[in-house]
């Protein structure tokens, strides 16, 4: 029995790539492996995003073939296209299979013969490529509804690794939600390359937001509350009127928002090709929200030190995350990716300049983030999904790590667990059981 071991970078769309061709593989018979030292089958599902993600990318294959020479490394993700020349030099590696035909190994069978790297060609980029799962190796099953992008910002290598924008059929979605809904999950996250972008169904088709109430009426009348759906990263073009009436709506979503601001300076939102959003539209978005509802968790992504960014413009960014009730963010500094139409612009910044910045925008964040997990002391109880049981922790629907003072049952796993808030810590809550 041939046995694999799946190595996963990156996004949350990559994770739910990885589980489809996991459950095909062991459809067709073969074992998983947690041990490098016993498997025959390396696959690494790669992010080409940054180039720290491709520098450890290299390193890893490279450990995997010290760890087990004659297994057989096959290289698929987004790495896997632009890097395919470098990639194919590591030792160990026999196949390189671009992102657009990654949805396919599941169905190759790999037999570890013995045989020289090769490039597997490229697949359709028209199609949503045809993934799907019923379990997941987490407790909070990931559900792509969304690939590629069509935006094309200046930074971003994603349109030219995964292809423009398609969507996924509304009643695929609901049957995989069911699917996972009924093998005992009880939150599944929605979430996309840039869900922004997402339409599909009959003529004209449903946009995000009708697709979501479509999904949460129907999932609503099956499982009542059993069921929480979380929103994976949205693009701030989605923060209109229409969503407010949507969120005002929904009773399975999780009263928590993660938006991709990236800077609060409209100039460098406008050279980044971002010019589709201002600041001043999130800001009063969120400050809409809290009359849906009065309180939410609020996430972001910030892009420090892209070429032309000023102290002003890095002033404005300050000054936007000092406005808005962020309960946590996430700070990159900019790094070039080859065929991205920043790698041309003047102005680039130096490294320090990038870090200090960025040391300031997660400290603003981080105090942002205690204050709002001191304020959920105040409340009665909360809902925690368990993630994992040793030590056991989980996140609430507001995404706060929660803590438990006391170990819960390992069946537990993946449920959702009534909690009263105890303390607070650097890391989230202490809970206790109700």
């Amino acid at each position: 029995m041939k046995r694999f071991h799946i190595f996963t970078q990156g996004c949350r769309i990559n994770q739910y790539e990885s589980q489809s061709i996991r459950e095909s593989w062991l459809g067709q018979g073969l074992a998983e492996t947690s041990s490098w030292e016993q498997a025959d089958i390396f696959l690494v599902n790669s992010c080409a995003v940054t180039d720290r993600a491709v520098q450890d990318l290299r390193k890893t294959v490279r450990k995997m073939n010290r760890s087990r020479p004659e297994a057989e490394i096959v290289i698929t993700g987004c790495a896997a296209g632009h890097f395919a020349e470098q990639l194919q030099e590591l030792p160990g590696v026999r196949s390189i299979i671009p992102q657009e035909a990654k949805s396919k190994i599941g169905r190759m069978g790999f037999k570890g013969r013995e045989r020289p790297p090769e490039r597997h060609s490229r697949g359709s980029r028209k199609k949503f490529p045809d993934y799907r799962i019923s379990t997941y190796q987490r407790a909070r099953p990931v559900l792509k509804v969304q690939d590629g992008c069509s935006q094309a910002c200046a930074f971003c290598i994603v349109p030219s690794t995964r292809g423009p924008a398609r969507s996924r059929n509304p009643e695929e979605i609901l049957r995989e939600v069911c699917r996972i809904a009924d093998s005992g999950f009880q939150e599944v996250v929605i979430s996309g390359i840039n869900l922004g972008q997402y339409r599909a169904g009959p003529d004209p088709g449903l946009d995000f937001w009708e697709m979501l109430l479509w999904l949460d009426n129907r999932l609503r009348a099956r499982y009542k509350d059993r069921l929480r759906l979380r929103l994976s990263s949205l693009d701030p073009g989605l923060l209109t009127g229409a969503g407010l009436e949507v969120l005002a709506k929904v009773k399975l979503v999780c009263p928590h928002l993660h938006v991709s601001v990236q800077s609060g300076s409209t100039a460098v939102l406008e050279s980044m090709g971002r010019s589709h959003y201002t600041p001043d539209a999130i800001q009063a978005f969120v400050t809409e929200l809290g009359a849906v509802w009065p309180r939410f968790g609020l996430g972001a992504d910030f892009l420090i030190g892209f070429p032309g960014e000023t102290e002003s413009d890095f002033r404005e960014t300050i000054s936007l995350c000092r406005r808005l009730p962020f309960s946590y963010g996430h700070v990159f500094p900019y790094s070039p990716r080859p065929g991205t139409r920043a790698m041309k612009f003047p102005g680039g910044l130096d490294e320090a300049v990038k870090k200090e910045r960025s040391a300031a925008l997660r400290s603003v964040l981080a105090s942002k983030r205690r204050f709002f997990i001191e304020s959920l002391l105040a409340l009665p109880g909360l809902e925690v999904v368990l993630e994992q049981s040793n030590p056991p922790r989980g996140v609430n629907e507001y995404f706060t790590a929660c803590f438990f003072e006391t170990e819960p049952s390992t069946d537990l796993q993946g449920k959702r667990i009534r909690v009263r808030p105890a303390r607070s810590t650097k890391q989230g809550l202490v809970v206790k059981r109700l």
